[in-house]
């Protein structure tokens, strides 16, 4: 009977855990990667990303967006520069260039390895209105050669609310 009673507990245990661990997805509105394939992210060349969230109560709520990098740990590179236009149906919401360094000085990843890639989040825009219709355009800069050791660019937007996990 004691035996019952101790896995029941941990069964309740285990479950809160798992739901609490959660959070961060849950702040999630879009997620996506554009991956680089054989020739890997050209110079100059765009990545167009057009997010529309499942959650419609969202538009107009404040939201952040990260990019997102997945990279080899074995292809140290230097820093990597971006350009980042976002804009809805109203104009720009940014346009700025972004600049990202995934190696540390000594050539090792900033980021932990896991399965053989490491992956790395930067906050690019904070607190701004989610609009219905946005596109995000991302332009390599570096030449190829210098991001050989990437494998996918995305973005993230998440939500600002009193429950993110905003920094």
């Amino acid at each position: 009977m004691r035996n019952r009673k101790v896995s029941a507990g941990v069964l309740t245990i285990a479950a809160a855990m798992m739901l609490c661990g959660c959070r961060e997805v849950n702040d999630t509105l879009y997620s996506h990667y554009a991956d680089s394939g054989r020739e890997g992210f050209r110079q100059g060349h765009p990545l167009v990303f057009e997010p529309r969230v499942a959650d419609t109560t969202r538009y107009g709520s404040d939201v952040r967006m990260e990019l997102l990098l997945r990279y080899k740990p074995d292809r140290p590179m230097g820093s990597l520069p971006f350009l980042l236009s976002a804009e809805d149906a109203d104009g720009e919401i940014c346009n700025d260039t972004v600049v990202v360094s995934l190696y540390k000085g000594d050539g090792t990843p900033r980021d932990p390895q896991h399965y053989g890639i490491c992956s790395h989040n930067v906050t690019v825009i904070s607190n701004v209105r989610m609009p219905r219709d946005m596109t995000v355009s991302l332009v390599p800069l570096a030449p190829d050669s210098a991001a050989a050791g990437l494998r996918s660019i995305g973005i993230k937007i998440s939500a600002n609310g009193p429950y993110s996990t905003a920094p």
